[in-house]
């Protein structure tokens, strides 16, 4: 069973593009996150994944959260490995808040 402190990297990466899209916006947009949270499919998963991190390389390097991205690489094939659909809902859905809760805390320090 995955944990989601092993997508520790991932987390990182939907934090920064939250943050952005807030300082940008000037409201919040959780669009990402909600899209992964709700991804019935590895593939899917990974569709959004990849357009978040799309996003997360054009920040201003200030922007971001610093990412190390081998780890980040090893925890998508990681994501890939994942047929149970169960254990990908859950995962999923972990990661999602976790990141919400992360971001949440970032933003009220």
């Amino acid at each position: 069973m995955s944990e989601t402190s092993e997508f520790q990297e991932l987390r990182k990466v939907l934090v920064s593009v939250s943050k952005a899209n807030i300082e940008k916006n000037k409201k919040p947009n959780f669009n990402y996150i909600d899209k992964i949270a709700n991804s019935t499919t590895t593939a899917t998963a990974l569709y959004y994944i990849r357009e978040t991190i799309r996003d997360y390389e054009t920040l201003e390097e200030e922007k971001k959260i610093k990412v190390d991205g081998e780890r980040l690489k090893r925890e998508l094939t990681q994501l890939a490995s994942i047929n149970d659909v169960t254990e990908l809902r859950k995962v999923l859905s972990l990661l999602s808040a976790s990141a919400l809760a992360e971001f949440e805390g970032k933003r009220r320090a």
